[in-house]
């Protein structure tokens, strides 16, 4: 066990639990008034109260960060060098692409920030296209679920949630060389032949015989490990 990474786990659930009752009360205190807005749409984005869809090329992909305020996010593979993204919505108060705070993705770098407000009920697929072996992927998703095909990130990724699931599928232990995996006060599922889950505080480490580091932080919810069917 590394304790100094429970500890800022149990930071980030300290966090979460004194926010709670704020976002409870008004779930549009998402965005960082600090942080400038920087996209533009361009021609061929669609954006509307219940979708908004972009494509943009990316090629030799060795840094990406994404930051999705609310909702669900699904990470899975693109063909080719596209990186797509679609967000379907029952119905917001404005033009989804309205909550597009940044969408710069420039030689190899992407970073991505959304703020949908809980109301929004936004549903968010990130489709990435293939990274180098050595890239660099974090993936913050502040409250909800969050479902990541393991291939779809080539390199070191770090998946961090607030609140909520977090569902990762997995091929065996190829997907990764280290996983680590802590949990604030929730319940990992290890759904994986042989695998075992947890309850409570959790920091757990596993090795693969994959390349690349794994980590998996939630403040407060739970993990599952499920296998992943998907032909490679």
């Amino acid at each position: 066990m590394r304790k100094p990474h429970l500890k800022m786990v149990l930071a980030i659930v300290s966090f979460v639990l004194a926010g709670a009752h704020a976002r409870a009360e008004d779930s549009h205190h998402c965005t960082d008034n600090n942080a400038p807005w920087t996209y533009h749409a361009q021609p061929g984005d669609i954006s509307s109260s219940t979708r908004f869809e972009v494509q943009r090329t990316l090629s030799g992909l060795h840094s990406l960060r994404v930051s999705v305020c609310e909702g669900e996010l699904r990470l899975a593979p693109s063909a080719g060098d596209r990186l797509h993204i679609e967000v379907n919505s029952p119905g917001a108060e404005k033009p989804l692409g309205s909550y597009v705070q940044t969408l710069n993705v420039d030689k190899g770098e992407a970073v991505i920030t959304l703020q949908f407000p809980k109301d929004a009920h936004a549903t968010v697929t990130l489709y990435l296209p293939r990274a180098e072996p050595s890239a660099e992927n974090e993936i913050n998703l502040g409250a909800g679920t969050l479902r990541c095909k393991a291939h779809a990130l080539r390199g070191n990724r770090e998946l961090n949630l607030g609140a909520g699931s977090i569902y990762a599928e997995l091929d065996g232990d190829h997907d990764y060389a280290t996983l680590d995996t802590s949990i604030g006060v929730g319940h990992l599922s290890d759904d994986r032949p042989k695998g075992n889950g947890a309850f409570g505080i959790i920091s757990k480490n596993m090795t693969g015989s994959g390349d690349g580091d794994l980590k998996i932080n939630v403040g407060a919810g739970s993990v599952h490990l499920t296998p992943d069917r998907d032909e490679r």
